[in-house]
């Protein structure tokens, strides 16, 4: 049984494997963002993120926005599409709170919207054409022992399977810049080859140009 409950503050959602919430004023959040460089986060990296870099990223998987959070921190403006209702209100309330803070980056998320990603994705297009669209579709399933990823494991239990072959190209239909977010070892999303890779040692970044993928 789910239930979304108000707990110091944080809405917080109530499951057999403990409480998930987005709380982006976290102490330890804020002393990595204290930090951010360019050349640290492979993110900031596979979108082409500088000091004068202001670019429009649509996340059409956002979750809990934790990479929105760090893409907002290096300036980037977010469009955040998240389709399950419980993740959605979460990520809603974590965004209203870093609102009510005093942060630089507060005001760089422009909307959030609660609808498939395939329905929604043109629309807002038709009306402000991102320069580009992110994905993490959620990876394989991670063992119930690790009890590290514990919130990747209520995640997965909230999200259905997801059908993302099909959002690369709807994603490359309206943005010149897709990036993928994969495991390091995980295949290519739709079987399609990216232009180019940012590696990590768990992660990496797969970065399609539309140009060359008419």
């Amino acid at each position: 049984m789910l239930e979304l409950k108000r707990i110091d503050n944080k809405l917080s959602l109530i499951t057999e494997q403990g409480n998930l919430y987005v709380d982006f004023l976290d102490n330890a959040l804020y002393n990595r963002i204290s930090k951010l460089k360019v050349a640290n986060e492979l993110i900031a990296r596979a979108c082409g993120l500088h000091k004068r870099s202001r670019p429009i990223i649509l996340d059409a998987t956002a979750g809990l926005g934790n990479d929105a959070y760090i893409l907002a921190n290096f300036g980037a403006k977010l469009i955040l599409i998240e389709e399950n209702p419980f993740i959605f209100k979460l990520l809603e309330d974590g965004i209203w709170r870093l609102q009510a803070s005093s942060l630089p980056c507060k005001n760089n998320f422009l909307k959030i919207y609660n609808k498939s990603a395939q329905e929604i994705i043109p629309q807002i297009c038709n009306n402000m054409q991102p320069d580009i669209i992110y994905l993490d579709p959620m990876f394989e399933k991670i063992k119930k022992n690790t009890a590290s990823k514990k919130e990747m494991q209520i995640l997965q239990n909230l999200i259905a399977t997801q059908n993302t072959d099909n959002l690369l190209e709807l994603a490359l239909t309206y943005a010149a810049k897709v990036v993928v977010k994969r495991a390091r070892k995980g295949g290519f999303l739709a079987n399609k080859k990216p232009n180019h890779q940012i590696i990590g040692s768990a992660n990496r970044f797969d970065v399609y140009l539309r140009s060359y993928h008419a």
